[in-house]
């Protein structure tokens, strides 16, 4: 949930995100061990069942997780505009991200791949909520279909970063650049979630190029993906209707 937020509106991280991600990183770093003995079949030895785990980890996720402790937060908080110069490579070269903030977002997003998992702590969670299963399944559709427009509406948001060339963008369009960080997401969810219900009332467009490839991206597959939760949202309201019913 915190990297979406990042890549839209992290212009300089606060102390208190690098608490946050130091702490993730620990959680993370006992994941990461644990994946590694996982038995992947129960029905051979355990040193076999600990190297089916371990290649099958190594071969899929393994550098996305190795990759999200880069302390990308920590570098970006000591950089100093003054430090860095023109020069893009030497900028690189000195991890000075204070003069690099769009790749510092571009290198975030990878880490979005650490929630890949989210349903299963959340399993773990619910396991000790006192709550029938149709319920549980009915809460995390709903947890779903807003993670769909939080995702959505924070990249649109992003887009505002990518045209460097004349700053023309929506969020200058609609005139709330001086706005609160809680407008501007409320905004861009409030345009995620018109664009993926297909209600589409016109009042937030694209402004330039890079807003209109993602704004194709969300009509394309977000909408898709949004109906999908959507119609088996239906389903469970119907069959809480027929329980309740019975």
């Amino acid at each position: 949930m915190t990297i979406p937020l990042r890549v839209a509106f992290e212009l300089k991280p606060r102390w208190y995100s690098l608490v946050l991600e130091e702490a993730l990183n620990a959680v993370f770093l006992i994941d990461m061990i644990y994946t590694f003995n996982v038995a992947q079949q129960s029905n051979t030895s355990r040193k076999f069942r600990m190297t089916s785990a371990t290649n099958a980890y190594l071969k899929s996720w393994f550098l996305f997780d190795l990759y999200s402790f880069f302390p990308l937060a920590y570098l970006r908080y000591i950089s100093h505009y003054e430090d860095g110069g023109k020069d893009i490579w030497s900028n690189i070269k000195t991890l000075n991200f204070e003069r690099l903030p769009r790749l510092y977002k571009l290198m975030l997003i990878p880490q979005i791949a650490r929630g890949r998992n989210l349903k299963e702590y959340g399993n773990l969670l619910f396991d000790n909520i006192e709550m029938t299963v149709i319920y549980k399944n009915l809460m995390w559709t709903f947890l779903s279909l807003y993670y769909i427009l939080h995702v959505s509406g924070c990249f649109w948001y992003a887009q505002i970063y990518a045209n460097v060339s004349d700053r023309i963008n929506w969020v200058s369009t609609l005139e709330i650049e001086d706005d609160s960080m809680v407008v501007k997401y409320f905004a861009s969810v409030y345009w995620a979630t018109v664009t993926c219900t297909t209600v589409g009332y016109g009042d937030i467009t694209p402004t330039n190029m890079y807003e209109i490839w993602w704004a194709m991206v969300i009509m394309v597959y977000g909408v898709g993906v949004f109906s999908l939760f959507l119609s088996d949202l239906a389903s469970q309201f119907a069959d809480i209707l027929n329980k309740t019913n019975l």
